[in-house]
């Protein structure tokens, strides 16, 4: 294998790879500033295996789906052990030129710039330390926003019963938690399939500046819980979201609701007294919205399947985040603007890249 495609991928993830770098330093610098015990930053640890893990997995299904495709698309009439015997052949040819050509060099790259996510909940579980939600005091700010912008009501009043009518809700909170894995699958593809340089990067700077700007630097400054939050932080406030628990609690009075769990545990680990914990508290902006944005920018451009599924996916994730009270409103606006202008400005920058190929065959 020749260096150059290694030297190439280096050389187009240069400055991605810096600010990945600089962010993880910034992030570790105020965990010690917190005085995180040294110990419970081993966790980040624990997030680098497991997206090492999670990014095995995904090449590993790229593996078995390609001799799926050879095996199936064999000649049927040649006997199932002739035909295991050549979709192997051609998988082999296949995956030789899939790590020799350019594609596995960049995927390679790409992960690591895109590892300064491992530190993103670092820094999440500090917002509360540095900046305290109820000393802050956004959210009754943001639930005044969400009431202004919707006609004197907050959407909650209106989404609840519509999705009830509907019989949506279980729907909206499956959505919801498989928000992570169409994440990581699309991030994925990204990273080893896309053979378009300029869409990869486009994707790859969007997506790391929205986790740093909006879910770094937006969550610590405007420091908030969400509604369903609202009334632990501020009881001495009129409960005006009263309605999103009541209704969450009943669905799973019924049956399990997975936003019901959630919110059992980030409350818990909210009102503990450790400085970090696994995850923590953070409504605006909404990541959930930031990154199923990118996805909608990213699909539009890889033609109308796509996009017309990313659409739907994204219209559940807002209509998701209200239902289930984890977010205001005006977190999923500023999200969509934001991630908007980081997509046309990432276009901006690397349009000198457009119509570059990442030519290997696999």
């Amino acid at each position: 294998m020749t260096a150059t495609p290694w030297k190439d991928a280096f050389r187009d993830h240069r400055a991605a790879l810096a600010v990945s770098a600089i962010y993880a330093v910034a992030v570790l610098s105020e965990a010690v500033y917190c005085k995180v015990p040294p110990s419970n930053l081993m966790h980040i640890f624990g997030y680098i295996f497991m997206s090492v893990m999670i990014a095995i997995t995904f090449a590993a299904g790229m593996y078995i789906f390609a001799f799926l495709q050879f095996f199936i698309g064999g000649d049927s009439a040649s006997g199932f052990f002739r035909r295991w015997k050549t979709a192997s052949g051609q998988l082999d040819i296949v995956t030789r030129s899939y790590l020799e050509g350019k594609r596995w060099a960049y995927a390679c790259i790409a992960f690591l710039s895109m590892s300064a996510d491992n530190f993103f909940f670092v820094s999440k579980s500090l917002i509360n330390v540095v900046n305290p939600y109820v000393q802050a005091g956004w959210d009754p700010v943001f639930a005044a926003w969400d009431k202004a912008l919707h006609f004197g009501f907050y959407p909650h009043e209106f989404i609840i019963p519509a999705a009830n009518m509907i019989g949506a809700g279980r729907i909206l909170d499956a959505a919801y938690a498989l928000w992570l894995l169409v994440m990581l699958f699309v991030t994925g593809y990204t990273m080893f399939v896309e053979k378009n340089l300029y869409l990869r990067l486009r994707f790859l700077w969007t997506y790391l500046l929205s986790w740093i700007l909006l879910g770094t630097v937006g969550a610590t400054v405007f420091s908030s819980v969400g509604p369903i939050f609202f009334h632990d932080f501020y009881p001495q406030l009129p409960d005006i979201y009263a309605a999103i628990p009541r209704n969450l609690d009943a669905m799973n009075n019924e049956g399990f609701m997975f936003a019901a769990k959630t919110r059992q545990l980030l409350l818990g680990w909210a009102q503990n007294d450790r400085v970090f914990d696994p995850n923590a508290l953070s409504a605006m902006p909404s990541m959930h919205l930031a990154v199923s944005w990118i996805m909608v920018m990213y699909a539009r451009s890889l033609g109308r399947k796509p996009f017309m599924l990313a659409v739907p996916f994204f219209v559940l994730m807002y209509l998701g985040s209200i239902y289930l009270g984890f977010h205001y409103a005006v977190d999923a606006y500023v999200s969509v603007a934001v991630t908007s202008l980081i997509w046309w400005i990432a276009g901006k920058r690397l349009a000198r890249h457009k119509g570059r190929m990442l030519g290997d065959t696999a």
